[in-house]
């Protein structure tokens, strides 16, 4: 099993064992047939880049139409809208994720 303690704000709760069995719960595949694993945190660093870079695109084109650049009004408005998803979605697996947190820290044990 990966050494979890390594992640960065991770603090490892004295007295617990991993569980058996040879299933790596931080590593998810890439999607490729290479079989390399890319860790979960890498995963999701990826996809707040990737909703980043959709917000700063249509943030630039808007800007460009409202400086009076010669912008087609089309892309600006798809881009704005591609923007609003991607972080509707985050927001959406950021409560869907602290929600199963919660869910797990009130769990009983024993």
């Amino acid at each position: 099993m990966k050494d979890i303690s390594t992640l960065e704000g991770f603090k490892p709760i004295s007295g617990l064992k991993p569980l058996g069995g040879n299933r790596d719960l931080l590593n998810e595949t890439d999607g490729t047939d290479s079989g390399e694993k890319t860790p979960f945190v890498d995963f999701l660093k990826d996809r707040l880049s990737q909703v980043n870079d959709l917000g700063l695109d249509a943030d630039k084109k808007m800007e460009s139409a409202l400086l009076g650049e010669e912008v087609n009004p089309h892309a600006t408005m798809i881009a704005m809208q591609k923007a609003d998803i991607a972080f509707s979605l985050l927001l959406s697996v950021k409560q869907r994720l602290e929600t199963a947190y919660q869910t797990l820290i009130r769990m009983p044990i024993g």
